[in-house]
């Protein structure tokens, strides 16, 4: 059996993944996802992972209405982490492949080899993308 991983998905998007009024305000800012991402490596999660996010939902809470980059993001993030892989979000329909591989491979050397892709490949009705392998 293989060894199991565990991780987290990082808010990089206002709202972050509850669409609500009610929750903790998670404001899409690097700030809160550099300290989540601080605290996942140094309790030994085995990934730290962020979406991408291109387009909100609008509406009264705005959810997803701001948002970060991927793998700009997560290339600040290698520098204030240390054992977790760091895996950054491309859409093959929006991102051109060799330019996709020129920016991972320079974060797979920012986090001196710790550096992965989410590939996402299709989106919804409502032209949201979702996850892919």
């Amino acid at each position: 059996m293989s060894k199991k991983e565990f991780g987290i998905f990082l808010p990089i998007a206002k709202g972050g993944w509850i669409i609500s009024k009610n929750t903790p305000a998670l404001d899409a800012s690097y700030k809160q996802n550099r300290e989540a991402a601080i605290i996942a490596d140094q309790i030994g999660l085995d990934f730290i992972m962020s979406m991408g996010k291109w387009r909100g939902f609008g509406g009264e809470t705005d959810h997803w209405g701001s948002s970060l980059e991927s793998v700009t993001m997560m290339a600040g993030i290698a520098e204030v982490t240390h054992h977790a892989k760091l895996i950054a979000t491309a859409h093959a329909g929006l991102h051109n492949p060799a330019v996709t591989a020129k920016m991972i491979t320079t974060l797979d050397h920012i986090s001196q080899g710790r550096a992965g892709l989410n590939i996402v490949i299709c989106f919804n009705q409502t032209g949201h993308f979702n996850n892919g392998i």
